[in-house]
């Protein structure tokens, strides 16, 4: 099936930018098409599926607003959406912090009326969670736009304003750091840390 749209989906996303500049939406809107699933992934990886329909909403609202700061050099506009996702990330983050304090204290309530078996294996997403909540908030974010948004370090670092040798550098120091952690959880040693 042909759809009038075909050449508009191979034009370069600094193409789409600059013409939603001069006030094409349908360029904002192919833009939006092209990266929407991508930029929704990432926020349901960091926010859970009923805040990132929110966040969503909010990335794309400020990219438009925020178009004219887009970078027409860039390859693609993604690494750009990253970065406006993760500031919609961090404000969504006292909701997600409230979210995961109760699962927690429900968690020790329900291992408090029945505790687990020795043999259970153990819960490697909640140790993630402990250990990410261990990180410096700047080595978490490169961590998550790496693991999550998919990115290469270069467009992480993008995406978060700094060089790739800091992102690079970030990177390195929060797999430094849950890797023990990891390591422990898979092999049984939760109680040791």
């Amino acid at each position: 099936m042909t759809t009038s749209f075909a050449p508009d989906l191979r034009r370069p996303d600094a193409d789409l930018v600059r013409a939603s500049l001069s006030g094409d939406r349908e360029a904002f809107r192919l833009l939006f098409e092209r990266h929407v699933g991508a930029v929704r992934a990432y926020l349901v990886a960091r926010l859970g599926p009923d805040a990132a329909d929110d966040a969503v909403v909010e990335t794309f609202t400020a990219a438009w607003g925020a178009r004219a700061k887009f970078r027409l050099d860039a390859d693609s506009a993604r690494p750009w959406l990253y970065g406006i996702a993760t500031v919609q990330a961090k404000r969504h983050r006292s909701a997600e912090q409230d979210w995961h304090r109760a699962s927690l204290a429900e968690r020790r309530l329900a291992l408090a009326e029945s505790p687990p078996e020795p043999h259970d294996p153990p819960e490697l997403s909640r140790e993630l969670a402990v250990g990410l909540a261990q990180l410096r908030p700047s080595e978490r974010e490169i961590l998550l736009l790496v693991a999550l948004g998919d990115l290469t370090v270069a467009m992480a670092a993008r995406a978060a304003g700094i060089t790739a040798v800091a992102a690079r550098i970030r990177l390195h120091r929060a797999r430094k750091a849950l890797t023990p952690i990891l390591t422990a959880a898979a092999s049984g040693d939760l109680h040791d840390h």
